[in-house]
């Protein structure tokens, strides 16, 4: 018996289980493929939702991101929670650019929470590069909410609602405090009213942001705050056109607003707010 030509066979033979092991933990499906803290979607087919709470894990140590190739994602409401997307704290979601990769839904309920929304944000994450659009057609179309303190980053992300009956929103923050850069929120349609950013109790800082509300029969808003003291604006579009139009509705002590563009008027709750280079359609200077 060749003693050191086996030895060298069972070497190899555990040299590849290790490497056949190594590559079934990296490949998850045909579609899905882990690297490490890295899962990349190449295509739509799996369930987002499956994914984030596949990963139990995650923390301030250890982020995953989950990268998301081109195409159009189908989020349906959770059977359980009635709830669309819901990400996780310390799991962020990349697209691979805006228009590119699109997750669309029709989630609309009687109800202006995560029972509407396509997309629930998290803190500690990331909703990067893609599209959200909403096409719900029940009271109430939100397709990006961030609720009780989740503030996640939103950046390069248009965010679309439209169809519902009493309210589309594009963006709607409450009780969180979010950084949106470079987002496009639009909402459009409906019967009652439309916000492009909807701030209840919320602060969030927003920068090359625009938000656009149109053909509500009651009002079209760009961005409205209720209780919202501390937000700061700049280098935005805020609009709002047609029926009951204003560009920006309920403005705070502490709020800032800088280089902005506002079409359809401000109606102001308090006047004490820090507005600078605030303009109109008509780049006429507007006062906050």
């Amino acid at each position: 018996m060749n003693t050191k030509r086996n030895v060298g066979i069972l070497v190899f033979l555990g040299g590849l289980l290790v490497v056949m092991a190594a590559h079934a933990t990296l490949s998850m499906s045909d579609s899905v493929i882990r690297k490490g803290t890295t899962i990349e979607v190449l295509e739509p087919g799996p369930d987002l939702q499956d994914l984030i709470d596949g990963i139990t894990d995650e923390g301030p140590a250890k982020p995953y991101l989950i990268k998301l190739g081109p195409g159009v994602y189908t989020i349906t409401a959770d059977g359980t929670t009635g709830f669309g997307l819901v990400m996780a704290p310390f799991i962020s979601i990349m697209g691979s650019g805006q228009g590119v990769t699109i997750l669309t839904g029709a989630i609309s309920t009687g109800l202006p929470d995560s029972s509407s929304a396509i997309v629930t944000g998290a803190s500690n994450a990331s909703l990067t590069d893609l599209s959200v659009r909403n096409n719900g057609a029940s009271s109430f179309s939100i397709a990006i909410l961030n609720s009780n303190k989740a503030s996640p980053r939103i950046q390069n992300v248009t965010a679309t609602a439209s169809g519902a009956a009493k309210s589309n929103v594009g963006v709607q923050n409450l009780l969180s405090s979010p950084t949106m850069n470079d987002v496009t929120a639009t909402a459009s349609g409906g019967t009652v009213f439309n916000i492009g950013v909807n701030n209840l109790s919320s602060s969030p800082t927003m920068s090359n942001v625009t938000a656009t509300a149109s053909g509500a029969t009651s009002g079209n808003v760009g961005m409205q705050q209720i209780s919202s003291a501390g937000t700061q604006v700049d280098s935005s579009t805020l609009s709002g056109i047609g029926t009951g139009a204003a560009g920006v509705v309920g403005i705070f002590a502490g709020d800032r607003i800088t280089n902005t563009r506002i079409v359809g008027g401000v109606i102001n709750d308090d006047v004490a707010t820090n507005c600078r280079n605030t303009y109109d359609a008509a780049l006429a200077d507007v006062k906050c």
